[in-house]
C-alpha cells in the first residue's frame, strides 16, 4: 500500500506512537523523513517527524492501516454557493499563511524543532497574533491542506447544547415598547437558584395527574419565592421585578424533558393507551387472512322502539362485531338487547363461523356468497377479559381456536375492531332518527328517545347494509399489508384482500 501525501492512517498497538489517526503532510525518501499530523480535536496542534522506512515497515506489518477522516460539513460546499463574507474571510486566511505553507523548509523545521520561533517572527512581521497563525495552520493540516479548510466554521458557533451564563445584561433580543409613552419593565435575570426553584414548582404543582396549568403554576412560583418583591412593588405602586410567564415557559421546556412532561401528567394506563409512541399497525406483524379475529361489543348510539308496541321505547341495542385483523373485513356481527355477555357473544361467533346468505335473507337483504364470503374459524381470537373469560367460553371456543385476552383498559390491543365501531356509528347509526350521536346533543334539541321510531329488525338491516358497504370500501393501508392487490390491479378493499 503506497504512502501518499494527505493520506490518513490509523496506528494501533505501536510502541513508538499513541493510537489514533494521523495524516501524512509530506515525506522525503532520500532523507528518510515523513511528517505526520495527529488528527486530534485540539484547537492548536503541531506536526512531527518520523522515519519513513520505519513507517513503511509498520504499514507492511499492519501496525499501520489506511483509514478515512471525514471533513466537516461546512467544507463540502460549492464555490458558487459560498457567501461573499465567508469567501473573503477564507481568502484572507489563506494569504496570511501562504508564505509559510508554500515553503517546505518551514514545515520540516517547524516539525523538528520543539520551540520554533519562525511563527512568532512571521506573526510579528505581519502585525498579527502568533496563536492565530498556529490555529490556521492546524486547520489547514488537519483537513487535508485544502483551501476550503480555512472557511469560517460558523455552524460550530454559538455553543449549541450549552447554557449561557447571564451577567448584568439580559440575554436575548431587547423587547420594544408597543406603547411609546409607557416604559417597559426591566427583564429579570435568572440565576441558577431561580431555575432550580422553577423546576421544584413545576414538579410540585404541574407535573402530576390533574395538576395545575402552567399559568397557575407560575403564579404559585411567584407567590412562593418573590413574596417580598410583590409586597414592595405594591407599596411603591410599580411593576414587580420578577420572572415573566414567557421566561417560565421557556425554562420549563429547556429543563424538563418532553418525555417526563408527558408521562408525569397521565396515568400509566392512559399513557399506554393514547400517548405512547406508535410502533406500527397491529396488522403489520405478518398476519394473514384468518389468522386473528378480534371481537368486541358496544352500545349503539340509537334508541329503539318495540315491534309489538310502537309507542314503547325499549332502549339502545348492543352491537357485537368480529373483525379479521389482516383484511379489516367484518366477518361476523350480532345486534340484540342483551348486555355484553357470553349469551350475546356466542351469537356473534356463530354468525362469524356460518355462511351469511341465509342470515341476510332473514332481514330482507338478498346477497350472494361472494358478497360476504366469511364462514371460517380463525387460528386466534382476540377478546377482552369480560364475557369470554368464564369457564363456558373456554369449554366451547378453545377446542376450535386459541383465546387471547387484552389487558384491562387497553383497547389499543384490539384496535381494528374498536375503529370499526367508530366507522359504523358515524356512517350508519348517527344519521338515524333517535340517535344520541355519541352524546353530542345540542342544547334545545328534542330528546333522542322522543324521536325513536326504528325497531331492532330495521336497525339490524341497516347495519347489514353498512357492513356490506364497508367490506367493499377502499383502505389504502391494505396495499402495504397485501402487495398482491397491487400486483393483480385489484381495488384495495377487505373483500379483495380475503
Amino acid at each position: 500500500m503506497n504512502i501518499v501525501r494527505n493520506t490518513v492512517w490509523r496506528i494501533d498497538n505501536s510502541e513508538d506512537m499513541t493510537e489514533g489517526l494521523y495524516r501524512v503532510l509530506e515525506f522525503d525518501v532520500d532523507l528518510d523523513v515523513v511528517i505526520l499530523f495527529e488528527l486530534q480535536k485540539k484547537r492548536v496542534s503541531k506536526p512531527f517527524v518520523f522515519s519513513f522506512k520505519k513507517f513503511s515497515l509498520m504499514v507492511k506489518t499492519r501496525e499501520v492501516s489506511s483509514a478515512e477522516y471525514a471533513n466537516p460539513p461546512y467544507m463540502l460546499i460549492d464555490e458558487s454557493k459560498i457567501n461573499v463574507s465567508s469567501r473573503t474571510k477564507r481568502d484572507e486566511n489563506f494569504r496570511l499563511i501562504y508564505p509559510l505553507i508554500s515553503n517546505n523548509q518551514f514545515l520540516l523545521e517547524y516539525a523538528m524543532s520543539p520551540r520554533s520561533t519562525a511563527v512568532e517572527k512571521y506573526a510579528k512581521e505581519n502585525n498579527t497574533d502568533h496563536q492565530k497563525i498556529r490555529m490556521l495552520l492546524t486547520k489547514y493540516w488537519r483537513y487535508g491542506q485544502d483551501l476550503y479548510a480555512l472557511l469560517p466554521a460558523y455552524p460550530n458557533s454559538g455553543g449549541a447544547g450549552k447554557q449561557r451564563k447571564p451577567g448584568s445584561i439580559p440575554l436575548g433580543n431587547t423587547k420594544k415598547n408597543r406603547v411609546l409613552p409607557m416604559q417597559r419593565n426591566q427583564p429579570f435575570i435568572l440565576s441558577d437558584a431561580d431555575k432550580a426553584n422553577m423546576v421544584k414548582s413545576i414538579k410540585k404543582h404541574h407535573l402530576k395527574v390533574g395538576g395545575l396549568s402552567l399559568e397557575d403554576t407560575h403564579g404559585k412560583y411567584i407567590k412562593r419565592y418573590f413574596r417580598h418583591e410583590l409586597e414592595r412593588a405594591d407599596k411603591e405602586g410599580i411593576t414587580p421585578y420578577i420572572p415573566s410567564m414567557r421566561q417560565f415557559r421557556y425554562w420549563k421546556l429547556k429543563l424538563i424533558p418532553r418525555s417526563k412532561d408527558i408521562t408525569s401528567k397521565s396515568t400509566k394506563t392512559q399513557f399506554l393507551l393514547t400517548q405512547r409512541a406508535l410502533l406500527g399497525s397491529a396488522a403489520n406483524k405478518g398476519t394473514l387472512p384468518g389468522d386473528v379475529f378480534e371481537i368486541d361489543a358496544t352500545v349503539a348510539d340509537v334508541h329503539l322502539i318495540s315491534s309489538l308496541n310502537m309507542s314503547k321505547v325499549i332502549g339502545r341495542p348492543t352491537i357485537y362485531t368480529v373483525i379479521d385483523r389482516a383484511t379489516r373485513m367484518i366477518v361476523g356481527m350480532h345486534i340484540s338487547l342483551y348486555h355484553a355477555s357470553w349469551r350475546a357473544a356466542r351469537q356473534a361467533l356463530s354468525n362469524c363461523f356460518m355462511p351469511k346468505k341465509e342470515y341476510c335473507r332473514q332481514f330482507g337483504v338478498k346477497i350472494t356468497e361472494r358478497e360476504w364470503p366469511c364462514s371460517h374459524v380463525s387460528l386466534k381470537l382476540m377478546c377482552d377479559n369480560g364475557e369470554m373469560i368464564g369457564l363456558k367460553p373456554q369449554d366451547v371456543v378453545t377446542p376450535m381456536t386459541v383465546l387471547e385476552f387484552a389487558p384491562s383498559n387497553r383497547g389499543d390491543r384490539k384496535s381494528i375492531v374498536e375503529s370499526r365501531f367508530h366507522i359504523l356509528n358515524k356512517e350508519a347509526i348517527h344519521p338515524l332518527l333517535g340517535t344520541t350521536r355519541g352524546g353530542k346533543i345540542v342544547r334545545g334539541e328534542p330528546d333522542p328517545t322522543s324521536r325513536a321510531c326504528l325497531t331492532l329488525t330495521e336497525v339490524t338491516k341497516t347495519l347489514i347494509l353498512a357492513v356490506l358497504e364497508h367490506n367493499q370500501s377502499i383502505f389504502e393501508e391494505l396495499a402495504y399489508i397485501n402487495p398482491l392487490l397491487i400486483e393483480h390491479d385489484l381495488k384495495m378493499s377487505p373483500l379483495n384482500s380475503d
